[in-house]
This record gives C-alpha cells, sequence and structure tokens, in this order.
C-alpha cells in the first residue's frame, strides 16, 4: 500500500463524514424549522392556481385522516375558557365530524409552536394581558387587533383573547373553530366585493348580531363549498398549496384570488 492509496483512502473517509454531518445538520435545522414534524421545502413543486374556483373547488376527493388540533390555555385569566373547556373541545370534535373530518384533541402545557402540516392545527386561549403579549412576541401589530379572536398567518397558530363574547360554550367554541378554520385557508364568506356574509362559522359579523341553532354543535356550519375548500386542504389538493404559497396569511390568499380571479377585495373583511 504506497503513499498515495492512502491519501486517497483518507479523502473519501474525510469527504464522507462531511456528507453525514451535512447530513446530520440540514436533519437538525429542518427539526428546528418544523417543530411538528412535517417538512414542506422539499416536497414536490406544483403548479397552483389562486382563481377562486380552485381555490373554493366545488367538487373533492374526502379526507379520511384524522386532524390533529392542539389547544393551550394560559394560566390566569382565562376562566372563561377553563370553565367548560371539555365542552367546548367535545362541540369543535363533533362539528369537524359534521364536516365528515375526525379530530384528536390535545391540551399542551407550554405555548404552540408554528404549524406546517396541512392536518395539523393549534390555538391559544389567552388572557388579554397574555394575548396583547404574544402578539407583540410574535412581532403581529396588536393595536390592530380588536376582537376576541386572530389567526397568525406566519406561524399558523389561532389565537382567541378572553372576553365577554364568551358567554356560552356554544359561542367560545364558534369562535374558537373559525380562528381554527382561518389555518385550513379559510376566508370570511363576503372576502370579495359581491359576496354576502351567509352567517355560517365563518361569519365576520359581531357574536351578538349572529344567528345560532341549537341543533348544531357550534350553533353554525360550512357552505358546501367552505367543506370542499377544507377537505381538499387536508388532501393537500390546491388549496393547500396556494395557502402554503401565500405563506399560510389569509390577507396574501385573498389578495392573490384578486389578482387572479379579477375580483375586488372587500377591505372590510380582512384580517377579521
Amino acid at each position: 500500500m504506497n503513499r498515495g492509496d492512502l491519501s486517497r483512502r483518507e479523502f473519501i473517509r474525510t469527504a464522507t463524514g462531511l456528507a453525514l454531518f451535512g447530513s446530520y445538520s440540514n436533519a437538525q435545522a429542518q427539526r428546528d424549522l418544523f417543530p411538528d414534524g412535517n417538512i414542506t421545502v422539499f416536497e414536490k413543486r406544483r403548479n397552483v392556481s389562486f382563481k377562486l374556483e380552485d381555490v373554493m373547488p366545488v367538487k373533492y376527493k374526502k379526507f379520511n385522516g384524522t386532524v390533529s388540533l392542539d389547544v393551550y390555555v394560559g394560566e390566569t385569566g382565562t376562566e372563561c375558557f377553563k370553565l367548560h373547556l371539555m365542552e367546548v373541545t367535545g362541540r369543535i370534535g363533533k362539528f369537524f365530524l359534521d364536516q365528515g373530518v375526525k379530530t384528536d384533541v390535545h391540551f399542551m402545557r407550554r405555548k404552540l409552536h408554528r404549524y406546517t402540516s396541512a392536518t395539523s392545527m393549534g390555538i391559544e386561549l389567552l388572557s388579554p394581558e397574555a394575548f396583547d403579549k404574544r402578539m407583540s412576541d410574535l412581532h403581529i401589530n396588536a393595536k390592530s387587533i380588536d376582537y376576541s379572536g386572530h389567526y397568525g398567518g406566519a406561524q399558523r397558530m389561532a389565537f382567541c383573547r378572553a372576553g365577554k363574547e364568551y358567554t356560552s360554550p356554544t359561542i367560545t367554541a364558534k369562535l374558537m373553530t373559525h380562528e381554527i378554520l382561518h389555518g385550513f385557508s379559510l376566508m370570511h364568506p363576503d372576502s370579495f366585493e359581491g359576496m354576502e356574509d351567509d352567517g355560517g362559522v365563518m361569519s365576520r359579523a359581531p357574536i351578538e348580531k349572529q344567528t345560532f341553532d341549537s341543533s348544531l354543535p357550534i350553533g353554525q356550519t360550512l357552505s358546501e363549498r367552505q367543506v370542499a375548500q377544507l377537505h381538499s386542504f387536508l388532501g393537500k389538493e390546491n388549496p393547500y398549496w396556494a395557502f402554503l404559497k401565500a405563506n399560510y396569511d389569509s390577507n396574501s390568499l385573498a389578495l392573490e384570488i384578486e389578482k387572479a380571479s379579477g375580483l375586488r377585495l372587500n377591505a372590510r373583511s380582512m384580517n377579521k
């Protein structure tokens, strides 16, 4: 064995070690970026349509998996959530089941992190003070948020702020579900001019002006196209990829739809 052979072997060993280290580093980085374990950056690129009929399809393939919902409740100032928490989450589960979607609810002891999986979402239930601080920590303009809930697009997480609106388990479940569904790409029904508020779960009307059906788990339901959009998103059809390209941001998605479909945004429906 000559010196050249040794050099060659040492080179191969070194190169292999660097490759393995690089793979480990990449894997670690991916875990840091995507703590729920779902990596989208390496997924196959697809043609994405922002036309309204493709983001809100009429026909869909039924999603047969299970959605994972994480719930974190702040320690103080959240009695309106804690009082009926099991009933509220039970109602949310029944609502999704009525739409043909199974759910698993997990109660978390720590604040949540960014979600990237199509089939997982998280919601934090906070006191007004904790809500404002959380918005500040996540660089969300809290001064523009004067309502009971908020969906944070960049984090793909939902938030509810304790307040006078949460008067019953039904209303609490409705408000929580509204924010969660934003994380599955659903928008307000009157997002564009010429479209009317349908009085359903995604309505942005003040809670005291909304009507509730006591026969429904959360008092309201979804339209057929909203159900189609939900299943298509969960099945990683076009609505999922469009929302991903919009960085999971409802306002960005609406702007893309406006451009692609020749519609005009209803500015009052934005970011509510």
